[in-house]
């Protein structure tokens, strides 16, 4: 496993041959399990390796259930519609922004230094229907 392994390089996930760095590699598709060294993968079910750590994995997991370290939950029944209850205070309202002056009602109520008058009036127009 990658947390106990000392190794120096990483190695190829197929045939297990050092990955060395700036080298381009091609691997022999020759598959190798790191292990026991047969020809599966390394997580696969013919590995002897895995599946005895799977079962004693699964033993761990019932001794803790057993002894109330750990709770298995049950999936819920999803043929059931779950109708959404808002509960007081659960989602305030917002305050109401229309009594105080807003940043865009003061930078929209100042002239604008444009050469067209028209122009101007559309923008503080625009800018008070935005707001």
């Amino acid at each position: 496993m990658r947390d106990i392994c000392d190794l120096v390089h990483p190695r190829c996930r197929i045939c297990l041959n050092n990955l060395i760095d700036d080298q381009t590699h091609d691997s022999s598709n020759v598959v190798r399990c790191a292990q026991c060294d047969g020809h599966h993968h390394s997580l696969s079910n013919d590995c002897e390796k895995v599946v005895e750590y799977r079962s004693k994995l699964n033993e761990q997991v019932n001794n803790a259930i057993s002894t109330g370290k750990l709770h298995r939950l049950m999936p819920q029944d999803r043929a059931q519609s779950i109708q959404f209850q808002m509960k007081q205070n659960e989602f305030p309202s917002l305050p109401s922004l229309m009594s105080r002056t807003t940043t865009w009602k003061l930078a929209s109520a100042q002239p604008s230094v444009t050469t067209n008058i028209n122009e101007s009036e559309d923008s503080t127009k625009m800018l008070f229907s935005i707001n």
